[in-house]
């Protein structure tokens, strides 16, 4: 299963931000902008899996306490089993 971040910033004095991503996607042959995400690794809960996405792909620190996790939601029932949390 994988997991994607929807990490939102926030100031005291200015509108929130969403934080995105770009990264290059062979398979589009092109950059993408999206949420951060990655597999969620053997022994790790969906929280802790997002932490550690959002550090390695942005380098923005959280705590697990501190992540809402949805319920698992399949995108591909047809082709995959794989759920996003």
């Amino acid at each position: 299963d994988v997991v994607a971040c929807l990490a939102v910033i926030r100031y005291k004095q200015k509108r929130p931000k969403l934080l995105l991503v770009r990264q290059f996607r062979p398979p589009m042959g092109c950059d993408t902008v999206e949420l951060p995400a990655g597999l969620i690794d053997a022994g790790e809960s969906p929280a802790q899996a997002a932490v550690r996405e959002l550090k390695e792909e942005t380098g923005y620190v959280s705590c697990a306490s501190k992540a809402k996790v949805s319920a698992p939601l399949c995108l591909s029932p047809g082709l995959t089993n794989e759920c996003f949390h």
